[in-house]
C-alpha cells in the first residue's frame, strides 16, 4: 500500500489545484449524484485534478485510474481532502 500523508483540508473537487491528489469524503445529493457513484467517484475513492476544458467548463480528473470530464456543476459536489505536503 502507498504511503499517503494524512487529508489535511476539505474543499469541493473544482477547488483542487491542478495536479493535487485527495480523497473523496462524500457526494451531495443532486440529481447527478447516481451518475457520479456510477463512473466511480465513490467515498474514499483517490481522486487526482488534472486540465480545464471547454473554457474552464469542465475539469478532467482521474479516479480509479480512469479519466472523466465532469462539468463543474457536477465536481462542486464532490467533497474532498486534499492531501498536504509529505
Amino acid at each position: 500500500m502507498e504511503n499517503r500523508s494524512k487529508p489535511s483540508r476539505e474543499m469541493v473537487l473544482s477547488a483542487l489545484p491542478h495536479g493535487e491528489k485527495g480523497r473523496i469524503v462524500r457526494i451531495v445529493p443532486s440529481h447527478f449524484a447516481v451518475r457520479l457513484l456510477e463512473v466511480g467517484c465513490l467515498p474514499g475513492a483517490e481522486v487526482e485534478r488534472y486540465a480545464e476544458l471547454g473554457g474552464g467548463d469542465r475539469i478532467a480528473i482521474e479516479v480509479n485510474r480512469v479519466i472523466i470530464a465532469l462539468r463543474r456543476e457536477e465536481a462542486d459536489t464532490i467533497i474532498v481532502e486534499a492531501y498536504g505536503a509529505a
